[in-house]
């Protein structure tokens, strides 16, 4: 494997955003946000002083113009993806970004946060890692009620409602201008009660306000879409057919969703109700279509009949100048309750390339639709050193790899709870 290369330093000092770039970032959002119809509420509390966590929910880009607008004219250090570091890294460390490898626990990133958080300094952290797949709540990390508790600082959750139905994550085509965006804030827990409330109760109540369902809000508020490919690319994250059980016959065409296999056809109308159009409706909702197929993965892996196998190509991230090899290697993947192992042959050198990715340790993975370079679906992996973007070659759905993922590691963590 080359290694002449210098490495990405993801441990470097945190810069603070340079304060002549803030007028320059003020004025790009402020115009972007003139012609979106929006809406910023601080359910209670005026404006934020000194240290605070500040925790949002992650939907679209438009998620990150709300919360400089919101934080104005406070300055933010947010943590980001390293990918996001790729042919921008001067750039994002001068906005005051901190890189961080999704998914991958990383304590000298925790205690260049909780450095920062006691010096005064606001960090912004969007837990899931991801825009939302479905318009629902992804899996958030359980660790932001210690990371607040070690900080001593107060914690400010932000509930955003409409990016996703403006720009689902899965489809490419064009976003769907018309709907308003409203972003909801909340003390949850203020620098009085850090001190007194357990880290527990910390998390309970961030878990609690956090919580959304973006098709919800549009129902509610009457959201009605013109967009005519609103099934674009609905394979992503729907694969199994609620009518004959089959997995990987889902398409998109236009506004319908149709199973290849037993010819079911569901409509999306304007208000992204679902109706199936020659049978019985089993969801009107795309998310309760999308969680009910976890249910499935759910009970393989308590039963420990999950067992699949695909091939996959393999990209290397090497470092922010050079970006990923997205020829670095080609193989086979293997799931099970037990994690992912991955086995196969480095391209340049013919060497052997192993990996895995368990159960114990990672309680959900990274995905990424439309990868920067190849334009295909991958899921992310990574380790101390090295960060892989994996990509099934056949149609193996890569968000039924990420319940499993999820599903494996409750499984294993209950596990653990009934031997004590």
């Amino acid at each position: 494997m080359d290694n002449s290369f210098e490495k990405f330093n993801m441990h470097e000092k945190p810069i603070k955003m340079r304060p002549y770039i803030l007028p320059f970032l003020w004025v790009a959002v402020w115009f972007n946000l003139l012609f979106r119809k929006h809406k910023i509420v601080r359910e209670n509390f005026k404006k934020i002083e000194g240290g605070c966590l500040v925790i949002s929910n992650h939907m679209s880009f438009e998620d990150m113009k709300l919360l400089v607008k919101f934080l104005c004219p406070r300055r933010s250090f947010f943590v980001a993806s390293i990918d996001e570091f790729v042919g921008k890294e001067w750039i994002m460390r001068r906005l005051g970004c901190l890189p961080k490898k999704v998914h991958y626990a990383d304590m000298a990133l925790v205690r260049n946060i909780v450095r920062l958080l006691k010096k005064g300094n606001i960090v912004s952290i969007y837990p899931e890692a991801t825009y939302s797949f479905a318009g629902v709540t992804n899996h958030i990390d359980q660790g932001l009620g210690k990371l607040a508790k070690m900080a001593n600082v107060p914690v400010i959750v932000i509930r955003q409602n409409g990016n996703y139905i403006y720009s689902p994550r899965w489809n490419t085509l064009p976003k769907n201008k018309e709907v308003p965006l409203l972003f909801n804030s909340k003390m949850v827990v203020s620098k009085e009660e850090v001190a007194t409330l357990t880290a527990e109760q910390i998390q309970e109540r961030i878990n609690e306000y956090f919580d959304y369902n973006d098709y919800k809000y549009q129902r509610e508020n009457n959201i009605r879409l013109s967009n005519k490919s609103m099934a674009h690319n609905i394979h992503r994250i729907l694969y199994k057919c609620p009518n004959c059980l089959k997995d990987e016959q889902i398409v998109g065409e236009g506004n319908d969703i149709i199973c290849k296999c037993c010819g079911s056809k569901y409509h999306i109308d304007e208000l992204s109700i679902l109706k199936n159009t020659n049978g019985e409706t089993k969801f009107d909702s795309i998310s309760d279509w999308y969680l009910w197929q976890r249910g499935f993965v759910k009970e393989s892996i308590e039963n420990n009949t999950y067992d699949i196998t695909f091939p996959v190509k393999i990209s290397r991230l090497l470092n922010s100048k050079l970006g990923f090899n997205h020829n670095f290697a080609k193989g086979t993947a293997r799931q099970t309750n037990k994690g992912i192992v991955i086995d196969g042959i480095i391209t340049e050198s013919n060497e052997p390339f192993h990996f895995e990715y368990n159960e114990k340790l990672n309680s959900t993975i990274h995905l990424t639709f439309d990868v920067k370079g190849c334009q295909e679906s991958a899921f992310e992996v990574h380790d101390a050193n090295e960060t892989y973007l994996v990509y099934p070659l056949d149609s193996t759905p890569i968000v039924k790899i990420r319940f499993a993922v999820e599903e494996s590691h409750l499984n294993y963590s209950n596990s653990l709870r009934k031997t004590k």
